[in-house]
C-alpha cells in the first residue's frame, strides 16, 4: 500500500515497532483490531513522520462477508477525511501476513488522534449499498501507536 507523505510516496509495511525506509520516513503502528463484526472490519492506527511533517492515519480492511465499497466516513454526523482504496488490494500487516482487502484510510489531525487515544471514537461508513457500517475504534488502537512514536512524546 502506498500513500503520499508530502511529495514522497511511502510504501506502508507494518513490521513490528518503528518503520524506517530509504526516504527517511519513520513510523509506528498499533496492532490490527476488529472494529466491526458485520461485515468484519480490521483497523490499524499508524503514525508516519519525515522531519517535522507528520501523518496520523487509521487503515481499514475487510476480512469477511460480502465485499463493500466505502464512499464516505462520518464522525459525530460530520464528514471526515477518508480516502477509499483506489482498487482492491490486500491489506498486509507484514511480510506474508495479509489479512483481508484494504478499504481505505481515515486521516486525523495530531490533536484528534491524541484525543481518540483516551476516549476512542465512533465512525459511520457510508457504503455503495443502502446500509452503513458503524465502527467503534477503541482508545487502545490510538494509544498504542502514540506510545511507540517516541519522536512525538
Amino acid at each position: 500500500m502506498i500513500i503520499l507523505l508530502g511529495a514522497w510516496p511511502v510504501m506502508l509495511s507494518a513490521e513490528a515497532g518503528t518503520i524506517t525506509v530509504s526516504t527517511g520516513v519513520a513510523g509506528t503502528h498499533s496492532a490490527a483490531r476488529i472494529v466491526s463484526a458485520q461485515p468484519q472490519i480490521l483497523a490499524e492506527a499508524r503514525i508516519l513522520a519525515r522531519g517535522d511533517m507528520q501523518v496520523f492515519i487509521v487503515e481499514l480492511a475487510q476480512t469477511g462477508g460480502a465485499p463493500v465499497t466505502i464512499g464516505q466516513a462520518f464522525i459525530a454526523a460530520q464528514a471526515f477525511d477518508f480516502e477509499p482504496a483506489p482498487r482492491a488490494e490486500a491489506f498486509c500487516t507484514g511480510a506474508g501476513r495479509c489479512r483481508g482487502t484494504h478499504l481505505g484510510t481515515l486521516f486525523f489531525s495530531q490533536t484528534s488522534f491524541a484525543q481518540a487515544g483516551s476516549a476512542g471514537i465512533s465512525v459511520r461508513l457510508n457504503t455503495s449499498g443502502a446500509a452503513s457500517i458503524d465502527l467503534a475504534l477503541p482508545p487502545a488502537l490510538f494509544a498504542e501507536a502514540w506510545a511507540q512514536a517516541t519522536w512525538l512524546n
